[in-house]
């Protein structure tokens, strides 16, 4: 009596079309997963800009500042913890949203780094554009909102290539040279080759990393290029602020 089955060939033939179709359909639930990271971010960032407006309402429409760093540049810090209660953007902000995880964009991968240890809470995978968010004790102190033209188009944090325990400002305000959004390709790129952004006016948008230029951040070239916008370009852009 003759048994009947697959041959092999058969058997490998259906091998090759579950495998052709797992190289299509992965690519696609990566991108769906991703799209869901990217929807959660953007929740998230859309919560600190209602906050920052309910911050300025309750500040004399002033935006947070820092009151402890080194040479007025809130990078350069290693006391400004995200959960510290020295003055900073993450601290200031936290009391009208209440929750530390909304700090963290889950496509930002976990910090490795230990050196800036302890901090009581969870890192911070957003960083706030230090032309708007100063140092108390510079000249003119906490920038208001009324200095600001255009609040739509200035960027007041973006995203980081990945969780810290400090709440960083970049570019910081300091001297003639300001340090770009992109420290690395990774910054503002967590998204398909963006990220989301939160504007002055507490609206937050994706952008293309190539999309973002140094007017976002309220600077103007001085440099080689005059009038050159920047975008999209990393290193340091010597440049004057606009306000």
């Amino acid at each position: 009596m003759k048994r009947k089955g697959f041959t092999l060939i058969e058997l490998l033939v259906v091998i090759a079309i579950i495998a052709l179709l797992a190289a299509i359909l992965f690519p696609v639930f990566a991108r769906a997963r991703e799209n869901a990271r990217r929807a959660s971010c953007m929740s998230n960032m859309k919560q600190i800009g209602l906050a920052l407006m309910q911050y300025t309402q309750d500040y004399d429409e002033r935006l947070p500042f820092y009151g402890s760093t080194s040479a007025g540049d809130p990078s350069s810090t290693t006391s400004n913890y995200v959960t510290s209660t020295i003055p900073n953007w993450h601290a200031q902000v936290y009391p009208y949203v209440k929750s530390w995880d909304l700090f963290k964009c889950p496509s930002a991968p976990e910090s490795t780094d230990t050196s800036n240890a302890p901090r009581a809470s969870g890192d911070s995978s957003y960083g706030a554009n230090g032309v708007v968010v100063r140092w108390s004790g510079s000249a003119t102190g906490p920038l208001s909102l009324a200095a600001i033209e255009k609040t739509a188009e200035i960027i007041f944090a973006h995203e980081l290539s990945l969780r810290t325990r400090l709440s960083y400002a970049w570019p910081p305000r300091t001297g003639n040279k300001y340090r770009r959004w992109i420290q690395n390709a990774s910054y503002n790129s967590l998204h398909f080759d963006g990220a989301n952004l939160v504007y002055v006016d507490g609206h937050v948008k994706w952008h293309k990393q190539s999309a973002i230029c140094a007017s976002a951040y309220g600077l103007k070239d001085v440099g080689d290029v005059i009038g050159a916008d920047h975008c999209g370009v990393s290193g340091d852009l010597v440049a004057t602020p606009m306000f």
